[in-house]
């Protein structure tokens, strides 16, 4: 009888959260949630033009509206979801850069893309290079746009 009522509690310790619980839940974030956290940047973006390097500024962005962001908005959704991505970026022939983000298992998680979708040929991301973000912390730029989207760090 012991022995049952033992395994009657650590069935379901998790179920009614008892504190001495053996179980332990790990919270990781959907790609639903994910997407939501973007959208909500790609709308503070949208509102940030101070937001863009200048190097980028003279952009053309009536048909990509997010176009400059991709660096601030990839950096962002790193640090909402520590350990969840990877950062890459494609050098386009003029020297220019775009970031985004992979998930562990490959997928492309694109900042300017709608809801995150490739917005890049995937001949285009098969060029990219793995490459670190130049700050460990989110940069005053980051800072700056998750404030904007009410969005804040959970670390």
């Amino acid at each position: 009888m012991k022995v049952a009522c033992i395994s009657i509690f650590l069935l379901l310790t998790p179920l009614i959260g008892c504190k001495h619980s053996p179980v332990k839940k790990e919270v990781v974030p959907t790609h639903e949630r994910v997407v939501e956290a973007l959208q909500k940047l790609q709308a503070a973006g949208k509102k940030s033009p101070d937001l863009i390097k200048k190097e980028y500024r003279h952009l053309d962005r009536s048909e990509i509206e997010l176009n400059g962001l991709c660096y601030v908005l990839a950096e962002c959704v790193y640090h909402l979801f520590p350990g969840e991505f990877k950062s890459y970026y494609i050098k386009w022939d003029d020297g220019m850069t775009h970031w985004f983000l992979r998930y562990a298992d490959g997928t492309v998680l694109d900042p300017i893309g709608p809801d995150g979708k490739p917005f890049c040929t995937q001949e285009e991301y098969a060029t990219a290079r793995r490459a670190a973000f130049l700050t460990k912390a989110p940069s005053k730029r980051a800072q700056r746009l998750l404030e904007r989207a009410g969005l804040a760090l959970s670390h």
